[in-house]
């Protein structure tokens, strides 16, 4: 920044995942004696709910042990474990595998006492609305639905309504 330059100074912030906001600033120079803005969004809170189809959430075996637990379901356009447990790439192969196994043996891979939802799916890369820092979205719960089929709308959804 220069002497000249009379530009409002803002301090970069993110809000956490219990609601709060934290900001961060390095010192300058003490030339400099204009504030720093801490910009924080309006108190009004309208809160968004967003709930996926079982058929978009992420899920895993539960683990035990002797088996830790896997991906059985997840939809992200990463790598994935198919249902004979080697691992593969794209979700078309999560769809081939499934409608490849017979019917029970999709029952049984996808048995509700069987699996549990996968927290470990892939968050997006980029901040977008209140979120500065990506590791916000794995805090939010983002890694729970599918990649390909949410992420791009709930991108939407932080960047419009923060």
């Amino acid at each position: 920044m220069s002497d000249n330059d009379h530009s409002p100074r803002f301090a970069p912030g993110s809000q956490r995942a219990d609601g709060g906001y934290e900001f961060s600033w390095q010192l300058t120079s003490c030339r400099f004696t204009d504030p720093v803005i801490l910009q924080i969004p309006p108190g009004d809170v309208l809160p968004v709910v967003f709930v996926p189809g079982i058929m978009g959430s992420n899920l895993r075996s539960k683990g035990s042990k002797r088996k830790p637990a896997r991906p059985v379901w997840q939809l992200d356009n990463s790598r994935h474990w198919n249902w004979v447990g080697s691992l593969k790439d794209k979700p078309l192969n999560l769809a081939t595998s499934m409608m490849m196994a017979s019917a029970g043996k999709r029952q049984g891979l996808l048995h509700p006492d069987l699996v549990e939802v996968d927290r470990g799916g892939a968050v997006p890369g980029k901040a977008a609305g209140s979120v500065y820092d990506v590791k916000r979205y794995a805090d939010r719960g983002w890694g729970e639905v599918g990649e390909g089929s949410y992420h791009g709308f709930l991108l939407w959804l932080e960047q419009v309504l923060n």
